[in-house]
């Protein structure tokens, strides 16, 4: 029988991995956090992981770490997409948002 963790004990995994690695490990942590924010609809946090693991994978080495900066600038692409069509719904449907916050 295998084991199987939670969300909420994966996510801490990963935080306690992105604060006590450095380089690519730290960036790959940030990176799956972004992706359990974008299945959580929090693109607006997925945004930002992804954006930390790309300057992170950068400051590595841009030429070894291609796929992976190719890889977050699709999941940022993806989170602007999301926040746009979810900021078009909301005016369409007759509610501006005032405060000035969106996903």
């Amino acid at each position: 029988m295998s084991e199987e963790k939670t969300l909420d004990e994966v996510t801490k995994e990963l935080w306690q991995r992105a604060a006590n690695n450095e380089g690519t490990v730290r960036a790959d942590a940030y990176v799956a956090l972004g992706r359990i924010a974008f299945d959580q609809g929090k693109f607006k946090e997925s945004l930002a992981f992804c954006e930390t693991a790309k300057e992170i994978f950068e400051q590595e080495s841009a030429s070894e770490y291609q796929r992976e900066i190719f890889d977050v600038n699709m999941g940022i692409s993806k989170n602007y997409e999301k926040r746009e069509r979810s900021q078009g719904r909301r005016t369409s449907n007759g509610h501006s948002d005032r405060s000035g916050q969106s996903n």
